[in-house]
């Protein structure tokens, strides 16, 4: 006798396909400029509650660089490619 719950002629371990509709088209992204897409960038990551946590811990501390700033010149590095 077989333990499987499986029907005849199918597999015992059988992944679902789930279809998902597209977020975004990558084609319109990769038509913006790098400074669009760094706008869009920092338009959609929520990094508020981040940055006001991060410099809640910078005020007791040297504040050379401000924390938004280099914040944004990390995301920069990612979004913009390199010359």
């Amino acid at each position: 006798m077989s333990s499987s719950l499986s029907p005849p002629g199918i597999p015992k371990y059988l992944c679902s396909i789930i279809p998902q509709q597209k977020l975004f088209r990558w084609d319109e992204i990769e038509k913006l400029g790098e400074l669009e897409r760094l706008h869009l960038v920092l338009k959609v990551v929520q990094c508020e509650e981040l940055m006001r946590e991060l410099e809640s811990e910078r005020a007791r501390g040297r504040n050379y660089y401000p924390v938004r700033a280099v914040w944004n010149l990390m995301l920069a590095g990612v979004v913009v490619e390199p010359v």
